[in-house]
């Protein structure tokens, strides 16, 4: 050997071509177990190395890690029936950008990103790990088309110092979050405006008197908010055990004039996606820190001036909120700024704020005002519907 001809390990390694330390571990394998270190059958080709996996594990490694980024190799592991080590799986993960936990979900929630320009939003807010985890979790809420699967939330907007109100019957298009909302200023009505908005349910074919109390604000999204071009799917509400089935069977059964499919899930679990959480907080938010100031100013204003400040009000927040970016949700979008699938510029003016109100003044003019039904009337009427909800099927 070189070493016994007295080189220095520097210059044996310039001979040779390697660097000094494969120089110093050959000579101490020569100073431990000799010429034997040269026998050709010995290998340093590890002895559990991850080529040695079928191809039908490998493709069952891949597709857990896949489908199931969140879990750690423990999990997978034992997926796998413990068929081999936990640090193969991680050296067959590794290659493919899934070895650790981290890795895993950011570059299995990135694929959902179309624009390559979005990754860089992506290492921003990856540390929020379980927002993420939720989020990914409910990905299945979403539309494949715009316009055809909507979530319904009510809110009440209640005046300081009055024990009048307004509704808000929320309707958010769940293929990009986009909202719009129908205002019920109907606890202001006189017996007149009353009449009118009963005769506009009626020459839409709808039940009148005793109809759902929903109807005047779905006829009103129907004919001003919603794109009739698109078929509707379904309409979704929240529902709390002791108002289901009878409750909403009632409303699928008097929105059939409109052809509007009706869908419910209970209320925990449709406020557990993260997205439809931080909605019901931003309008939270906005109620106490704008309307209720702003509508307590107005409380000697007109009916139509208070109705108009508020309208306004809402305006401007919606066109707010359904412009700017859902930063919790950052793989539902196409585009890296606003994280939605629809570019919301594209459309001028949108309107995004219906009223009671103005559903009321359609009213065909030419047509004398219903009146008031008989009190034993009413009672048939609320008999026959209890009839029919009785025998109707609970609607999934």
């Amino acid at each position: 050997m070189m070493a016994d001809q007295g080189l220095q390990r520097t210059e044996i390694a310039r001979t040779l071509g390697v660097s000094r330390p494969t120089v110093y571990k050959w000579l101490k394998a020569y100073w431990e177990e000799g010429e034997s270190i040269f026998d050709s059958e010995k290998s340093s080709k590890p002895h559990n190395s991850p080529q040695k996996l079928g191809q039908k594990l490998w493709r069952r490694i891949v597709l857990l890690a896949w489908r199931h980024p969140e879990n750690g190799l423990e999990w997978y592991w034992e997926k796998i029936g413990k068929s081999t080590s936990k640090t193969t799986i991680h050296n067959t993960l590794n290659p493919l950008g899934l070895g650790s936990k981290r890795k895993r979900l950011g570059n299995v929630l990135a694929a959902k990103i179309k624009s390559q320009n979005a990754l860089e939003y992506l290492t921003r807010t990856i540390e929020q790990l379980p927002l993420f985890l939720s989020c990914y979790n409910h990905r299945d809420q979403f539309a494949e088309k715009p316009q055809t699967e909507f979530i319904c939330i009510e809110m009440t907007q209640r005046l300081r110092l009055s024990n009048r109100y307004y509704r808000f019957l929320f309707m958010i298009d769940t293929y990009d979050m986009s909202a719009k909302v129908v205002v019920n200023d109907a606890s202001f009505f006189n017996e007149y405006h009353y009449l009118e908005l009963q005769t506009v349910l009626g020459q839409n074919n709808l039940q009148t008197f005793i109809g759902h109390h929903w109807l005047p604000e779905i006829l009103t999204w129907h004919k001003f908010l919603r794109n009739q071009d698109m078929s509707l799917n379904f309409i979704k509400f929240s529902y709390i055990e002791d108002e289901f089935p009878g409750h909403f069977s009632t409303l699928t059964k008097q929105l059939e004039p409109l052809s509007i499919p009706v869908a419910v899930e209970s209320r925990g679990t449709m406020h557990a996606a993260p997205w439809l959480r931080s909605f019901i907080d931003q309008v939270k938010n906005f109620q106490k820190d704008t309307l209720n100031k702003k509508l307590f100013f107005d409380r000697y204003e007109r009916r139509d001036i208070r109705l108009m400040r508020c309208t306004n009000l809402l305006e401007d927040f919606l066109r707010q909120y359904n412009s700017k970016a859902i930063d919790i949700y950052p793989f539902l979008g196409e585009s890296p700024t606003t994280y939605r699938k629809t570019a919301v510029n594209l459309i001028q003016n949108p309107q995004y704020v219906g009223t009671v109100d103005q559903l009321r003044r359609t009213s065909d003019k030419s047509q004398a005002l219903l009146r008031r039904p008989s009190f034993s009337s009413l009672l048939a009427n609320i008999s026959n519907a209890a009839n029919v909800d009785h025998e109707a099927a609970p609607v999934n």
